[in-house]
């Protein structure tokens, strides 16, 4: 009677799915009690066919711990972030001082020597923002809320970046660092990307204590998505109904890779929390679900509502959870748009549709040109902005473009406040970019030129406008000239010659960002 029957199959799979803890995963459910009574069973059956005195059933073997692996996935609270700074009413500029003057470059504008490097944060170029030159503050004193500047991530990840942030929060200057949006997207997926390249913002002064920097504000992730312009990818693959599918699926993995970066160096978003956006183009485009159809640049304000809804719509799988994207999207997120039209056009596209596509979910715009505007024409318009975004209403302000002229870019395309003279204040240190397909480094100095008033009536429109101190003068070069003309009288014992020499000598006043005057004296010599 002490002999057991042989198992059956689907004891002996019983038996084995208890041993291996499947059974728990396959039965979430189970709880200490069902696992005993079935522990329980098995003991009964080995019970079968004893003869009169059953052997008492063995102890039950202790109630396995939680399950290794799950097959279902785990629900997770998401904290909730603090709030983001506060950004309206905003009066940006875009910041974009790059380093050839008009003596430097070659006809169709480009450099001549090599193209300089484009994250202008990075310590070198301290020069240019801090320093000898002090943008900084002469954006500041122009009556800026904001700074922007385009390419602060994913193109030098060796050098300081916190200098620039700190001058920044000193001048009181909200900053708006954005990603180079031409970084490797394979099958239009950034999240590597862009996961790396905030990582080493974070390393190199993005991040402080143990939050992002007090001086930035928003985080600009990309810069017109829409264009697929993408490093590693054609727009070719995405034509037609695939093109709405390729771009969010750049935009959703861009904001995962770093939402995920935040959480690898232990962001705390509780005090430290800073807002997100895409600069969308004014294109004519259908949202991803269609639910906009030809929307004038909002199309992308709603292709990310979808998106971040239903990341398969772009057939992308998100690392974080839908619960931390909707967080991010919810509490952290406003939509963004670049133009060259007037705000009054803008607004007319935007603003019917707005409220009940977007409810109270502000906007900005990122990239005001004012492109082909009278001076007249611009002051209006910044007026207009001024007053919409002062309305409380979802429209937050706007980020103008440009600070400087940039004599790479065609003409018409020259919008610049300030451009760049031809007397130099000093050189940068070495300035650095990285290949974003390689990763090699090249670095370079550049000559650090004093500033010539360039468009007037615009500076003075934005300075009457915001506010600002028209005063300022820093790293402004002046030019006075004066002649003096000085006779010789050379005798001889056969005639007289008399030679009149002409010297001219041009003194350029530039003013430092100290305020003291310095002067740099040319003379030059004609005989007549």
């Amino acid at each position: 009677s002490s002999h057991l029957p042989s198992q059956t199959s689907e004891e002996a799979t019983l038996e084995a799915l208890l041993a291996s803890r499947q059974f728990f995963i396959e039965m979430p459910a189970v709880t200490s009690v069902t696992a005993s009574a079935a522990l329980f069973v098995l003991a009964a059956l080995g019970l079968q066919g004893c003869g009169q005195q059953p052997t008492p059933a063995p102890t039950p073997a202790p109630t396995p711990g939680p399950p290794t692996n799950t097959t279902t996935r785990t629900t997770t609270t998401v904290p909730e972030p603090g709030p983001t700074p506060e950004i309206g009413p905003l009066k940006g500029l875009h910041y974009n001082p790059v380093p050839c003057a008009i003596a430097d470059t070659v006809p169709g504008g480009r450099c001549r020597r090599k193209q300089p490097a484009l994250d202008y944060v990075q310590r070198g170029y301290e020069n240019q923002w801090g320093k000898a030159r002090n943008d900084l503050k002469t954006i500041k004193e122009l009556g800026a809320s904001a700074v922007h500047i385009e390419d602060a991530f994913g193109l030098e990840s060796k050098n300081d970046h916190s200098g620039f942030l700190n001058y920044a929060e000193y001048v009181e200057l909200q900053v708006f660092p954005g990603f180079y949006t031409q970084m490797m997207c394979p099958d239009f997926d950034c999240f590597e990307s862009w996961h790396k390249a905030a990582l080493n913002g974070f390393e190199r002064g993005f991040k402080k204590g143990d939050g992002w920097h007090p001086a930035v504000a928003m985080v600009v992730l990309m810069n017109e998505p829409d264009n697929l312009n993408l490093g590693g990818v054609s727009p070719v693959s995405c034509q037609g109904t695939d093109e709405a599918r390729c771009r969010v699926r750049a935009a959703l993995s861009a904001l995962d890779g770093v939402l995920q970066a935040e959480k690898d160096v232990g962001m705390n978003l509780e005090t430290g929390s800073v807002g997100f956006t895409i600069a969308w183009s004014e294109n004519l485009k259908t949202s991803i679900d269609g639910v906009v159809t030809e929307g004038y640049g909002y199309f992308g304000f709603q292709d990310m509502v979808a998106g971040i809804a239903n990341p398969s719509l772009a057939s992308y799988t998100p690392k974080s959870s839908l619960g931390e994207l909707a967080m991010a999207f919810e509490k952290r997120w406003t939509h963004a748009m670049n133009t060259v039209r007037p705000w009054e056009y803008v607004k007319g596209q935007v603003e019917p549709n707005y409220e009940s596509l977007f409810g109270s979910k502000p906007w900005i715009l990122t990239g005001f040109k004012g492109q082909g505007m009278s001076a007249k024409e611009f002051k209006k318009n910044l007026q207009q902005i001024g007053d919409a975004s002062a309305s409380k209403g979802p429209f937050l302000g706007a980020i103008l473009r440009s600070f400087q002229n940039e004599t790479m870019r065609a003409e018409p395309e020259r919008t610049g406040v300030f451009a760049l003279g031809n007397h130099t204040m000093g050189v940068t240190d070495s300035v650095c970019q990285e290949d974003p397909s390689t990763q090699a480094s090249e670095c370079n100095r550049w000559s650090v030129y004093c500033l010539e008033r360039e468009n007037t009536e615009r500076k003075s429109a934005i300075i009457e406008m915001w506010k600002g101190n028209g005063s300022w003068v820093g790293g402004i070069c002046t030019t006075t000239t004066t002649t003096t003309k000085t006779t010789t009288t050379k005798t001889t014992t056969t005639r007289t010659t008399t030679t009149q020499t002409t010297t001219l000598t041009t003194t350029t006043i530039i003013t430092t960002s100290t305020g003291r005057a310095r002067s740099m004296v040319n003379k030059s010599r004609v005989v007549v």
